[in-house]
């Protein structure tokens, strides 16, 4: 025996009641749990709610989720932990959904959100068929309720209006594209500009089709519909977006890429944002020439394309968008 000896128990007495009382912890915890999941299951019927209407292009569950997490919080005026929302199913073909909440208080008090607008559609938000009112009531509860006015706006019925954030059917981001000559650009618009070159790609022997990509780019952004969104407070209608037109497409492979750097420079002198559509990778180095001659410094460019890929040699400081 050392000097030490004298610091440790002499027999297994303190360790076997310390492993008792890791016994009784576990025990513990396992019932609360056990308890915890039988709640759940037997409240389950009066934690969910049945919301229609969910536009079919617009029906992701992880999408819509988020979606009713951040309406949430805001109604309750606290930080989204994405809690709220315990499980979500959406039939997509019919395109309705079933969400779970994770208190039958926030679940009655989710029924004032009957009307809520959802990528322009109005939801009906009311109880799943499953629910059971007799076995709620047994139970005193604290009402729980929403302040609807944090949501875009209310009516005298409380319902969500869509007086501000509906679409009308026969608008589109077309109706708000103005068509104009390159001098005639106000400041503060995003400028369409369209490059149909793809001869970079053939020199690459890559697959060609950039030559018409900025008659298709224009052909789909005219169509789209989604003007307003509440989720992020964006209205596009209230942009200036302008489109000058293309690139003549009888240039040289030289001439069409000095051209595009000339006109990037111009726009971003008369205060426009260059949204460049078509052309090929090869068009990067005279965009970016283009926005150098204006930012004189460290600049920002994007590349979208189908190989998408990312550069980070650059520091952005400036935003632009090259499409």
């Amino acid at each position: 025996m050392n000097e030490y000896d004298d610091n440790y128990p002499s027999d297994s007495s303190s360790c076997d009641h310390a492993n008792k009382n890791i016994s009784l912890n576990n025990t513990s915890h396992s019932n609360n749990t056990l308890k915890y999941t039988q709640n759940q299951q037997q409240t389950r019927h009066a934690r969910r709610l049945y919301f229609g209407g969910i536009p079919p292009q617009y029906a992701d569950e992880e999408l819509f989720k988020m979606f009713l997490n951040d309406v949430i919080s805001r109604c309750l005026e606290e930080e989204n932990d994405s809690s709220y929302v315990v499980s979500l199913y959406i039939n997509v073909p019919k395109c309705f959904a079933f969400v779970e909440f994770k208190s039958i208080e926030l679940t009655t008090a989710c029924l004032e959100l009957d009307g809520l607008i959802y990528r322009n559609n109005v939801l009906r938000v009311q109880r799943a068929n499953e629910y059971k009112p007799e076995l709620v009531q047994l139970i005193p509860r604290t009402p729980l309720k929403l302040n609807l006015t944090h949501l875009p706006k209310i009516n005298s019925s409380s319902k969500i209006s869509t007086e501000n954030f509906s679409v009308s059917e026969d608008k589109n981001l077309g109706s708000y594209i103005q068509t104009t000559s390159i001098d005639k650009i106000t400041n503060g618009s995003i400028v369409l500009l369209g490059f149909p070159y793809d001869e970079g790609t053939k020199r690459s022997d890559i697959t060609t089709g950039c030559s018409a990509a900025s008659k298709v780019a224009r052909r789909y952004i005219k169509k789209i519909k989604a003007i307003k969104n509440i989720e992020f407070n964006i209205d596009l209608s209230l942009l200036s977006i302008q489109d000058v037109g293309d690139i003549p497409p009888y240039l040289s492979y030289e001439e069409s890429h000095q051209l595009l750097s000339v006109a990037i420079t111009f726009i971003l002198q008369k205060g426009g944002i260059p949204f460049i559509l078509g052309g090929s990778e090869s068009q990067i180095y005279n965009t970016s020439a283009g926005l150098m001659n204006v930012a004189g410094g460290n600049i920002g460019l994007i590349n979208i394309n189908s190989s998408i890929r990312t550069e980070t040699n650059v520091i952005l400081k400036k935003f632009y968008l090259v499409f």
